[in-house]
C-alpha cells in the first residue's frame, strides 16, 4: 500500500499534497488539543479530590511525600497515565503527533501505543464513511478516547501482535 503521511513536529518539512492527509492533520490537531485539555482538567480534579480524601497537607509534607501519597489514588494514577499517552514523554508533548493516511480500500482509523502519538486513517474510510469534517472529527475523537481510557494498555500481547500485523499489511 501507498503511504501518504503528514507530520506535525519540528523539523518535518515534507507536506503531502493529498487533501485528505491535510484534513486528518488539521482536525487531528484540534482533537489532540481538546483531549489534552480534557485530560489535564480531569487530572487536576482527581488530584484535588485525592488531596482532600487522603488529607494531604502540602505545607507539612515534602514534595516527594505529596507525590507518593497522590500515587496511591487510583484516579490520579489513571489520569496521569492518560496524560502520558496523549503528551508522550518528551518536552515537545503534543507537537510530536503525526497523521498518517494509508492508501487502502479497507475503511479504518486507529491510534496505537505500539507507535505512539500517531493517528492512522485509511483512504477507504474517506471513500465509505467520511463525507465531511464533522464525521472525520467524530471518528478521530472516538479513536483518541480509546487511548485516553487506556484500552490499548489493557490489551494482551496477542492483540498487540494482530495490530502490528494490521499496520504492516495496510
Amino acid at each position: 500500500p501507498k503511504l501518504s503521511r503528514i507530520g506535525w513536529m519540528r523539523g518535518y518539512q515534507e507536506m503531502e499534497r493529498d487533501p485528505r492527509a491535510q484534513r486528518v492533520a488539521d482536525i487531528g490537531r484540534q482533537i489532540i488539543q481538546s483531549a489534552r485539555k480534557y485530560v489535564r482538567e480531569q487530572l487536576a480534579e482527581a488530584t484535588r479530590i485525592a488531596k482532600a480524601e487522603l488529607k494531604i497537607d502540602e505545607e507539612e509534607m515534602s514534595p516527594s511525600e505529596v507525590v507518593r501519597k497522590l500515587n496511591e489514588a487510583d484516579e490520579v494514577v489513571f489520569w496521569t497515565q492518560a496524560l502520558e499517552r496523549i503528551e508522550g514523554f518528551s518536552i515537545d508533548g503534543i507537537q510530536n503527533w503525526q497523521y498518517i493516511v494509508i492508501d487502502t480500500e479497507i475503511p479504518n482509523a486507529f491510534v496505537s501505543e505500539m507507535l505512539p502519538q500517531r493517528f492512522f486513517v485509511t483512504t477507504g474510510l474517506f471513500e465509505k464513511f467520511v463525507s465531511n469534517d464533522d464525521e472525520l472529527a467524530m471518528i478521530l475523537g472516538h479513536e483518541i478516547s480509546h487511548l485516553i481510557m487506556g484500552h490499548n494498555s489493557k490489551s494482551n500481547i496477542v492483540e498487540f501482535m494482530f495490530r502490528g500485523l494490521e499496520i504492516t499489511l495496510l
